[in-house]
């Protein structure tokens, strides 16, 4: 589960749990006040998700590193190429290994706590499905219903209607139906709301009528219907979390009372209003009555209790003031801001492949991730299969660092604000030449000479290259790669000392950059540095004279970087 989802899980279920305890701590308030708490609560719940998204974080609490490391988002998918530089000389005990090796891997293999989320989100799909399918059966029983309902002639239901939408101040035009069913009794609808008489309704008396319509038209009031929907919405994006499915139903029990208190301060004493829902009760009474997403005034769920506080004279009947859906409004939105904005102390994992240039697997690499702010520094090696994975991690930038023997080493910036995967690509490490020239002007090489050091370069070159040929063929294609062949060197030239500077004395050090191609010769001379245009040229062209045997990699020539520091003088 993801921090995102226990913050989500947490802040409505505090806001959930907050409202109950209200309402129990609250059993002289009135109905509407309980209401009207519960009704709030369960819209800050439903926003819970948005809310742990766009409250900035306020608090920062530590939790244990087990729990965050269970709890897993969408990893951030990196490659990074690392540049390395360690003697290649050494790599040649990674192709034994690398021949022995005959197993296959799957570089783009799913992390496991990807697997995991995936398969929370299905359940969360599963059952708010289910929720959401359960109250698209209940809307479509209601259109069944009014369907197959007729409307009210009764001259005697309108005029009651008319006054009571007039001692209510509703505007809106309501439907009076006559159901097929001699027990359903519901009131549903925003726009054009809808009270559904049961068969026989017709031939209640005056005093009935009014007290149904006085009951079922506060329904309408009080915009019922609006908070019904919003504890239905809650329960089905939050279906896991029991607290909020109390809620809903305490704010559907609430409701009634309210409705009740509201009857009540019409006019009509509670001795004969309980006299009323009595004998509705027993009337609208059905074993097996299906469920319904409407109001239904003569539930038996809670008839007992209605009963009691319509006869106990003590009880508070009064609505709900402005000031104080303001006080209840601005304290639970306050409670939900406050609990989103706590952040427990996330820990993530940086994950991943070390790979080389062929895309084949590093085994034996050493990784060191040294945090910038702390200072903590972690480290690990990849496994046979070239994975890695660093635990515990705190959001933060990091170093990292990963050699191995025959590749370049270099630091690379890693932040870590989730859980993270990298693939790691190493590259072929470079030669160092070092030459000191001391004697005076060599014998300059004719264009002869250099074509004999040539061809005898290629003999000694065909001779080591059918040995390695010889070993790639005889050996299996593995997936663990590293496996390099440095370079020889063939043909050596000595840089020439020019006369004139070495008989005054003069000398310093020429640095360049060259590139071995993957025939052996050396081609892109750059980055000339000297102290006399007549070293540099001296240095330059007997580098260009020099001739290697091709670099292998995973048996492929490969071209490498070469740095060459020629010293004259003593």
């Amino acid at each position: 589960m993801s921090p995102w989802t226990v913050e989500a899980v947490a802040t409505s279920s505090t806001v959930g749990a907050a409202a109950l305890l209200a309402v129990r701590l609250l059993p002289h308030a009135s109905s509407a006040l309980r209401h009207w708490v519960l009704a709030v609560a369960l819209g800050c719940a439903l926003v819970a998700p948005a809310l742990v998204v766009l409250v900035p974080p306020l608090v920062t609490l530590p939790i244990s590193q087990r729990l965050q490391e269970s709890s897993s988002g969408a990893a951030q998918q990196t490659t990074i190429r690392m540049r390395q530089q360690v003697p290649p000389t050494d790599a040649r005990a990674t192709a034994s290994a690398s021949a022995a090796a005959g197993m296959q891997i799957d570089v783009a293999a799913e992390s496991p706590r990807g697997s995991g989320m995936r398969l929370l989100v299905i359940a969360w799909a599963v059952g708010s499905s289910a929720a959401l399918g359960g109250l698209i059966i209940g809307l479509v029983r209601l259109r069944v219903l009014a369907r197959g309902a007729r409307p009210t002639a009764s001259r005697l239901w309108h005029a009651t209607a008319d006054d009571v939408c007039r001692h209510y101040g509703i505007r809106r035009p309501v439907r009076l139906l006559y159901g097929p069913h001699p027990t359903w009794l519901v009131t549903w609808g925003l726009t054009r709301p809808t009270i559904l008489l049961p068969a026989g309704a017709d031939t209640w008396a005056p005093d009935r009528v009014r007290i149904v319509l006085l009951h079922e038209l506060a329904h309408v009031a009080r915009l019922d219907w609006v908070t019904l929907w919003l504890a239905h919405a809650t329960c089905v994006v939050q279906w896991y979390n029991p607290l909020l499915w109390l809620a809903a139903r305490r704010l559907r029990d609430e409701g009634e009372r309210a409705c009740d208190d509201l009857v009540l301060s019409s006019g009509v004493s509670g001795p004969d209003y309980a006299q009323h829902l009595l004998a509705l009760a027993r009337t609208l009474r059905t074993p097996r009555a299906p469920w319904l997403p409407a109001s239904a005034m003569a539930s038996s769920s809670t008839l007992e209790r209605r009963v009691r506080a319509m006869l106990d004279h003590s009880s508070n009947h009064r609505q709900v003031s402005p000031s104080s859906r303001v006080v209840v409004l601005a304290l639970a939105v306050a409670l939900a801001v406050a609990v989103a904005g706590i952040r427990a102390q996330q820990f993530h994992s940086l994950t991943g492949l070390v790979l080389d240039p062929t895309n084949r697997i590093l085994p034996n690499a050493v990784l060191t991730l040294t945090s910038d702010t702390s200072g903590a520094r972690h480290e690990v090696r990849s496994s046979a299969t070239g994975q890695f994975e660093f635990v515990g991690l705190p959001p933060a930038s990091y170093r990292l660092e990963v050699s191995l023997p025959g590749f370049r080493t270099d630091t690379q910036e890693v932040s870590i604000v989730g859980t993270t995967d990298l693939r790691i690509e190493l590259e072929v490490g470079s030669l160092e030449e070092t030459i000191r020239v001391t004697e005076g002007p060599g014998a300059s090489i004719t264009p002869e000479e250099s074509a004999r050091r040539r061809a005898r370069a290629a003999e000694r070159f065909s001779a080591l290259d059918a040995q390695w040929r010889a070993r790639c063929e005889a050996g299996p294609q593995a997936a663990v790669g590293g496996a390099i062949r440095p370079p020889v060197k063939l043909v050596d030239a000595a840089p020439s000392y020019p006369a004139r500077l070495s008989s005054a004395g003069i000398g310093g050090t020429v640095t360049m950059n060259a590139v071995i191609g993957t025939d052996g010769s050396v081609r892109d001379v750059i980055d000339v540095a000297g102290p006399d245009p007549e070293l540099e040229r001296a240095a330059t062209d007997a580098v260009r004279e020099w001739r290697f045997s091709p670099t292998l990699l995973n048996c492929e020539p490969i071209s490498v970087e070469m740095h060459v520091t020629v010293t004259f003088g003593s």
